[in-house]
C-alpha cells in the first residue's frame, strides 16, 4: 500500500514539474569554462533550455553567481547575462554524484550526474534571469536572482 503511494506521488510529481532526473550523455564533464570558437551566443531564454552553456557560446560572458558548498562537492550557479540562462557547476565531486540547476517561480530544471573518471561537471541551461537555486542530495542553495546577486 505504501509502495503503490509512493511511486503514484513520485510519478505525479514528475508530471507536474515536468524534469526526471536522468543522467545526460555527453557535454557536462569538466569545467564548462573554456570558451570555443565565435563568442556570439546562439540562443536566448527559454530557447536556450536544456542546451549545452559551452556548445551554445554562452559561457563566454558566465559569472558564477552563488558558491553554494555541500558534503556531495561545491555548487556554483553560473549565469550568462547574455543568454539569459544559468546552470549549475559543480566541483570536487565524486562520479555519480548527481546535481541541478532549477527555477524557483517556472517549471525548469537540469539535472546531471558526474562522468566517471571526473571530479567536475555542469549541467546544461535554463532560462533565467528570475529566482533560481542549485542543489544535490546534500542540500540546495536559496533562491536568488542571478542578475541581482554579487558576482564572484
Amino acid at each position: 500500500m505504501h509502495r503503490s503511494f509512493a511511486i503514484t506521488a513520485l510519478a505525479l510529481g514528475l508530471v507536474f514539474t515536468g524534469s526526471v532526473a536522468y543522467a545526460q550523455d555527453g557535454p557536462g564533464r569538466g569545467d564548462g569554462d573554456t570558451p570555443i570558437g565565435d563568442k556570439t551566443r546562439a540562443c536566448w531564454g527559454t530557447g536556450c533550455d536544456g542546451e549545452d552553456p559551452v556548445s551554445k557560446h554562452c559561457n563566454n560572458d558566465a559569472q558564477s553567481v552563488v558558491r553554494y558548498s555541500t558534503s556531495l562537492g561545491r555548487l556554483e550557479l553560473r549565469h550568462s547575462p547574455a543568454c539569459g540562462t544559468s546552470w549549475a557547476r559543480i566541483t570536487g565531486a565524486r562520479a555519480g554524484t548527481w546535481f541541478y540547476v532549477q527555477t524557483c517561480y517556472a517549471p525548469y530544471t537540469q539535472t546531471f550526474r558526474v562522468p566517471r573518471g571526473y571530479t567536475d561537471a555542469y549541467t546544461d541551461m535554463v532560462p533565467g534571469r528570475m529566482g533560481i537555486r542549485v542543489g544535490n542530495l546534500a542540500g540546495h542553495s536559496p533562491c536568488v536572482q542571478p542578475s541581482d546577486a554579487k558576482r564572484g
